[in-house]
């Protein structure tokens, strides 16, 4: 879709990436939480003119932030990343022309293996640099009774998208686990087998 805002979810231990987004230009991202996911916190695929701010990207196996080819007009910043990949940076970006920072405000986002130097180099072939890295955390990292209060108050359940008429996408508390991906994936089979029957 045009112009969703993905907002105050929570992503966590999902097999492939927290937050997925394509094919949706004029979007944004804002003030989710995505920890451990098996690949990425978010995963960018084939659209372009995305915000990306105010998000805790905390311990994603692969990266952070994935950003695929030939897509471009990104603009990334206020964000705090903490311990994502064991690469030499916690974020990828394929595109072109995406700022990884706000010019404006000449702030970009905090990065925990930030050195002393004045900027945070991004991995991938766009040569990508935060030029304004912040020197303290939009937030802090999640610590482990916080985490199991998540697990605790989402009791492993899926809760569905709700999706306004301004395009908005809101779950204030969202777990999707390993078990509830697989029941995913069955339930969908099932449909198909039950589809294919019908014809």
């Amino acid at each position: 879709s045009k112009s969703a805002v993905i907002q105050n979810n929570i992503a966590l231990d999902n097999l492939d990436s927290g937050i997925q987004l394509w094919d949706s230009p004029y979007s944004q991202i804002v003030n989710n939480t995505l920890y451990n996911n098996h690949k990425y916190g978010i995963y960018l695929l084939d659209t372009m003119n995305i915000i990306i701010r105010k998000n805790l990207v905390q311990q994603n196996r692969e990266y952070g932030i994935y950003i695929d080819l030939f897509f471009f007009f990104f603009f990334i910043y206020g964000n705090s990343f903490y311990n994502n990949s064991d690469k030499q940076s916690q974020s990828f970006d394929n595109g072109r022309n995406n700022r990884w920072y706000n010019e404006t405000s000449q702030s970009g986002s905090y990065w925990s293996d930030l050195n002393d130097g004045d900027s945070y180099s991004i991995n991938g072939n766009s040569n990508s640099e935060d030029i304004y890295p912040l020197k303290n955390p939009t937030f802090l990292p999640l610590n482990d009774s916080q985490i199991s209060e998540i697990l605790v108050s989402s009791q492993s359940s899926i809760r569905s998208s709700n999706i306004n008429t301004n395009g908005v996408v809101e779950k204030t508390t969202t777990f999707i686990s390993y078990i509830n991906f697989l029941f995913i994936i069955v339930l969908l089979t099932i449909t198909m087998q039950f589809k294919r029957r019908q014809k």
